[in-house]
């Protein structure tokens, strides 16, 4: 969540020179790298593209670090058998040119040289390409300084399309004064080169780009999967809370607020069937007079288990030792709870902070760290819905099975005299 903020942070910095919404904070404009051989504490964020490449890339790049490049786009391959999405080539055809030049050349080498030449006539300086790339134009367009930069992911290629005003385009053919982005600056950054994997790290920028890159740090290879997942998540959580903006207090608060009202509620049903033993309005249905009787026990199991829910998690998540210790405490915080005139207040103020802990032991210096810990609102309220909804399911199933055995059935006879209609 650290890296979030820091991602977070450098695009909002950067907001006041884009025109996007400053409340909403794009998951999209992110991307990570990954880098071995240091501790996850020294993970960091900075603005732009950084991706790695093979060293004999390092003196093209800094042959051009410093310059505005000329940037083109490729939304497909730079290969000559690529064909867009849904186009098909009738396969087994050859055009006369082709067999002329055949004992010359091949066709393959034909299009190289066709491509390469249109790349120095548009005096391209790079080349961002969503998928692969030929090698031998690669290799051709290295000795003319040309980068040609592979795998590029969707949402990076529009980032750069929006601070630098190319057009995204299928082939080379397409090329044009508008297909083609200009001011972005290349360098190499020493920091963050891996001598034990070979590459260099590069790093791309322009301005008003609305884009952050993630550097993860990681020592064991199979834990940079696991972080992914958790930066990820945490991106998505900050996401939903910037666009609904409101957040539940975390750490199990909001789930006792609503143990104790379901207690609340429970008590309060108890009192008034207690007072009001006969009712006061009577309909055709037989479940209506009885319902204020069983309401109270419907709020008694909700709020049972919903104990057991929260007893279970807190065991699951290590806070405590046993069910019946995390039961303990739970009924202990109910107990303030309903003491405390302000229920809300006394969660938001003693508990969110009393709960969560950061135990690092690499890092003595942030160890037993309190933080503040949120929830997403639209997330649990939804996944509350759906348990009240499978209940409320249950309770209907248990209402009509009970009143088929205790009722009897209404026949309604038709003009023959038979039981057309059964009902309940």
């Amino acid at each position: 969540m650290e890296l979030v903020e820091k991602a977070a942070t450098l695009l909002f910095e950067n907001a006041h020179e884009v025109s996007v919404n400053k409340d909403v904070f794009q998951a999209s404009c992110l991307n990570i790298c990954f880098l071995r051989g240091l501790s996850d504490v020294n993970s960091n964020a900075t603005s732009g593209y950084v991706t790695f490449l093979r060293p004999e890339y390092a003196t093209i790049v800094q042959d051009l670090e410093g310059k505005p490049l000329k940037v083109l786009l490729l939304d497909g391959e730079l290969t000559e058998n690529y064909r867009h999405l849904g186009f098909n080539k009738a396969t087994g055809l050859k055009s006369v040119s082709e067999f002329a030049n055949n004992e010359r050349r091949t066709s393959e080498d034909l299009w190289i040289s066709r491509a390469y030449q249109r790349i120095v006539q548009a005096s391209i300086d790079l080349i961002l390409v969503k998928g692969d790339a030929c090698p031998q134009l690669v290799m051709q367009c290295m000795h003319r300084n040309i980068l040609i930069i592979t795998h590029i992911k969707p949402n990076i290629l529009q980032a750069f399309s929006d601070c630098t005003g190319a057009e995204q385009v299928a082939y080379l053919t397409q090329i044009s004064h508008h297909s083609i982005g200009c001011e972005v600056f290349a360098k190499i950054c020493p920091q963050w080169s891996s001598e034990s994997s070979q590459t260099i790290a590069v790093s791309l920028l322009a301005h008003r780009m609305n884009l952050v890159t993630v550097m993860l740090r990681c020592r064991l290879m199979p834990k940079m999967q696991v972080m992914e997942d958790q930066f990820w998540a945490c991106s998505y959580k900050l996401h939903n809370a910037l666009l609904d903006q409101k957040v539940f207090p975390g750490g199990g608060a909001v789930e006792l607020f609503c143990l104790n009202h379901l207690r609340k509620l429970e008590e309060r049903l108890i009192s008034v069937s207690s007072v009001n033993r006969e009712p006061q309005f009577f309909t055709s249905s037989w479940l209506h007079p009885s319902a204020i009787h069983y309401r109270s026990s419907v709020y008694r199991c909700l709020a049972q288990g919903w104990n057991k829910y929260l007893s279970t998690l807190l065991f699951n998540i290590g806070e405590y030792s046993s069910e019946f210790e995390a039961m303990t405490f739970i009924q202990n915080e109910t107990q303030k709870l309903g003491a405390c005139s302000s229920p809300s207040l006394y969660l938001f103020n003693e508990y969110s902070r009393n709960v969560v802990f950061v135990d690092d032991l690499e890092h003595p210096q942030i160890a037993h760290r309190k933080v503040m810990v949120y929830d997403n609102v639209i997330p649990k309220v939804e996944a509350w819905r759906s348990a009240v909804h499978l209940v409320l399911t249950v309770l209907q199933s248990d209402a009509e099975i009970i009143t088929g055995s205790t009722t009897q059935k209404q026949i309604i006879t038709g003009e023959s005299g038979r039981g057309d209609y059964v009902f309940l």
